[in-house]
């Protein structure tokens, strides 16, 4: 009596008798339960595994974008955060300059005017204005990460 072969033998197997032919969908699953007895393999096993490996791959698939959307959200969470720090000990008038020279800029201009919707600036206190220009400046760092990466 042989021993039972190894999931990577039958495999083997498999495949150097495969090899002359193609699997095409015009084989017929009798023909390949056929293919798989002759090489020792459970036919029923193998589609079972098969079925459950396409399935694994598809919920794989289907679920990727999470992986790249947590490192992109936690890359971006450390931008503004590193931004933040970087206005702490701007002056105040500085900061205003830096949020004026802002208003003017197509891709920073919406965020001044919709942070003063319904208030002057001069109202806002200092540390919302260093947090407001923090925030702009990694939004302009985000978008141009956003190019770079679209350009890959």
């Amino acid at each position: 009596m042989s021993k039972p072969r190894t999931d990577r033998e039958t495999l083997a197997e498999f495949e150097a008798a495969m090899a002359d032919d193609l699997l095409s969908s015009e084989m017929s699953e009798a023909y390949l339960d056929q293919v798989l007895a002759a090489a020792g393999a459970d036919p029923a096993a193998v589609s079972k595994r098969g079925a459950a490996l396409a399935a694994d791959l598809l919920e794989r698939r289907r679920l990727g974008w999470q992986d790249s959307a947590a490192r992109r959200i936690a890359r971006e969470a450390d931008i503004v955060a590193r931004r933040m720090k970087e206005f702490v000990d701007v002056p105040v008038k500085e900061v205003r300059r830096l949020l004026d020279a802002a208003r003017t800029d197509p891709t920073a201009g919406g965020v001044v005017a919709a942070a003063f919707h319904k208030r002057k600036p001069e109202d806002a206190s200092p540390e919302e204005l260093r947090n407001l220009l923090a925030e702009i400046e990694a939004l302009r760092e985000i978008a141009a990460l956003g190019d770079a990466e679209d350009d890959e």
